[in-house]
């Protein structure tokens, strides 16, 4: 395996991967200088079944 384990949840296996996005983002945080972030994450990288507009708001506001 290559990379770094940021997150699990296990679920059964005929539960809908998007339902489960925001609660493995929020599983982990990434740590960062107090105060404004220098930058924002321009893009996530995702299967389209991510791709629901509740995933999008939550993306634009968690930055």
């Amino acid at each position: 395996m290559q990379g770094l384990l940021l997150s699990i949840i296990i679920v059964p296996a005929n539960k809908n991967d998007s339902t489960i996005y925001i609660p493995k983002l929020k599983n982990f945080n990434i740590k960062r200088h107090v105060g404004r972030p220098a930058n924002r994450h321009s893009k996530v990288t995702a299967d389209a079944m991510y791709d629901t507009a509740k995933i999008r708001k939550y993306n634009r506001r968690r930055g």
